[in-house]
């Protein structure tokens, strides 16, 4: 059986998604089935204060937000982007997606 794969990101600008786009790419292309879901990132008035988030929010509305049954379907599920600070959004978010899941993180290795 193939490998299912849930990419679950948070992206503000679309750089993170294009690279979660190349990695479900490269999994679907090893046989993988994939799943990329985003993380709800902000508020409305947040996002449309910043031109380029807005912009980016509209252009990924396809894109279908990541829910628990995602999570609990997939074997494997790669989380984006590991944070630069302690306490930024993104951190917070992808961390409450994977509290609320029962999963636990485990870090890629080389």
């Amino acid at each position: 059986m193939d490998p299912v794969t849930a990419a679950v990101i948070y992206s503000s600008t679309g750089t993170v998604h294009a690279l979660a786009q190349a990695v479900a790419e490269g999994a679907e292309k090893s046989g993988a089935q994939v799943r990329l879901r985003k993380v709800p990132v902000a508020p409305a008035s947040a996002i449309e204060s910043n031109p380029t988030w807005a912009e980016y929010v509209r252009e990924s509305s396809e894109v279908t937000e990541a829910r628990l049954d995602d999570l609990a379907w997939a074997e494997v599920v790669i989380s984006g982007p590991p944070s630069p600070t302690r306490r930024s959004p993104r951190r917070a978010a992808t961390r409450t997606a994977r509290r609320h899941s029962g999963r636990r993180a485990r870090p890629a290795r080389p």
